[in-house]
């Protein structure tokens, strides 16, 4: 809630004191002669910390995974090519969003847990 709380004090700061930065960019830009409102530009705040985020743990987790595969790490280093390839490879590998949670639809059964409409998904490896 912080966050989102944060998110009009930033837009207002921007707008007046406008910098070389994305929000910046953002908060000054005109559409059809009108610059976004607070509703419009929430989407984009958002984004700019999930992306920071999920960049971020792809990385950290790539390079865990390098160092525990070092044989892949060394084949990474000497073909850059196959750099576009390896990066799909960790988006698959890696778990890049950490606290992302479902909610159930319907009643169901997910591993021999019964999980009532309205429930929290359990997290990998947490029953219940």
């Amino acid at each position: 809630m912080d966050l989102y709380a944060y998110a009009p004090e930033l837009f207002g700061k921007k707008r007046i004191d406008p910098q070389a930065d994305l929000m910046s960019a953002l908060t000054t830009v005109e559409v059809d002669g009108e610059r976004l409102n607070a509703m419009e530009l929430e989407p984009f705040f958002l984004l700019t910390v999930a992306g920071n985020e999920t960049t971020r743990n792809l990385i950290s987790g790539a390079m865990h995974a390098f160092f525990q595969h070092t044989d892949k790490w060394e084949r990474q280093r000497l073909d850059r090519t196959l750099l576009p390839r390896a990066v799909e490879e960790m988006l698959r590998y890696v778990t890049p969003v950490m606290n992302f949670r479902r909610t159930a639809m319907r009643d169901v059964e997910l591993s021999g847990t019964k999980i009532r409409e309205g429930d929290l998904l359990p997290r990998v490896g947490q029953s219940g």
